[in-house]
């Protein structure tokens, strides 16, 4: 095709109707494998750090968790969120590892 000529919508179309498809590559056991282990890890820290945190806010007395907003009860489920909080932060909430669909 040259410069100035016009093109043909039709024959575009069916052009790139010809081009092949990649198909996605298919995942290996080895893959799921490492995967599995990467999130394994990660579940491992976010429990880490959910625990640090439940052991921080624990420490405070009644007043302190009183002026944050904070009752007892609700110690753990706050640790948790924030072990969490990175990701709903930056947009990549996906779930839990465990409730990914891998398949």
């Amino acid at each position: 095709m040259s410069y100035g000529q016009s093109i043909n919508p039709k024959e575009l179309v069916s052009d790139l109707r010809s081009l092949p498809v990649a198909s996605p590559l298919p995942r290996t056991l080895r893959t799921r494998l490492a995967e599995l282990a990467r999130d394994a890890v990660l579940a491992w820290k976010h429990g880490r750090s959910a625990r640090a945190s439940a052991r921080a806010l624990a420490a405070l007395n009644d007043r302190q968790l009183r002026d944050i907003g904070v009752n007892r009860g609700s110690i753990p489920e706050i640790a948790r969120a924030a072990a969490w909080a990175h990701l709903t932060m930056s947009g990549l909430d996906h779930g839990a590892p465990w409730e990914r669909d891998r398949f």
